[in-house]
């Protein structure tokens, strides 16, 4: 089995983790700010983004993985927040 693309989502985003030779590609979009209607009904605007981290230097993913948490999520997280997005990042290491 081999796992070419992981999509994940979290409360104000989605992303798609694929593997591109050496280097790890994060493409995603993250909502920025929501506009109200004249109906009252909000609208979100979003950004895209992408990371990229690096499939054999492991040692600098964990601050990849730091900004896609808060990407996703909306805010600075804790270690174990960090982690679960951490692990993801780690399917697509050597």
């Amino acid at each position: 089995m081999k796992t070419t693309r992981i999509d994940i989502e979290g409360p104000v985003g989605t992303a798609t983790i694929r593997r591109d030779g050496r280097r790890i590609v994060i493409t995603g979009t993250r909502v920025t700010k929501v506009i109200e209607r004249k109906s009252g009904e909000g609208v979100p605007v979003g950004e895209a983004f992408q990371l990229e981290a690096d499939a054999r230097e492991t040692g600098l993913n964990g601050q990849v993985a730091r900004t896609l948490q808060c990407y996703l999520d909306g805010h600075r997280g804790t270690a174990g927040d960090v982690a679960h997005y951490r692990r993801v990042i780690e399917t697509f290491e050597d």
